[in-house]
């Protein structure tokens, strides 16, 4: 009876690690879309390439390649949209190519592809919401 509990304990640990790495990969979405929007008022989608290949280049750690996967991602959506409405095609930096390339350097980080799409399902949720600050900064400007 003792091995039982033991179990259950254990996964209750094991759901409220995976429930705070979630809220921490959101955040981490948060912070990176912000820095995107900050990055691409002050110098454009050129200078956020720039900025994105050098923070990969960087990154030496899960929470810094999803910092900058959520830049990426967030930039990605605004060429995407733009290109669409000016009826241009996307830079190739954002293509699904590259920026499929990109999205698979992610196993190296989240070798589990459970713990993988958890993250970059908690990652995108956050990019999501910096897009609703930014919309309501700009409402309020």
């Amino acid at each position: 009876m003792r091995y039982p509990t033991i179990f259950l304990c254990l996964i209750g640990l094991l759901t409220a690690g995976q429930a705070m790495a979630g809220k921490a990969q959101r955040q981490i979405g948060i912070n990176a879309s912000a820095t995107f929007f900050a990055l691409y008022r002050e110098s454009g989608m050129n200078g956020v390439i720039g900025k994105l290949q050098s923070c990969y280049d960087g990154a030496k750690s899960a929470d810094a390649y999803l910092f900058c996967l959520g830049m990426d991602s967030q930039a990605r959506r605004l060429d995407s949209g733009m290109s669409g409405k000016l009826g241009i095609p996307v830079i190739a930096y954002f293509d699904d190519d590259q920026f499929g390339d990109r999205l698979t350097v992610m196993a190296r980080w989240f070798p589990d592809p459970y713990q993988r799409d958890a993250a970059l399902e908690q990652l995108l949720e956050g990019v999501d919401e910096g897009t609703r600050i930014e919309a309501a900064r700009i409402g309020n400007q």
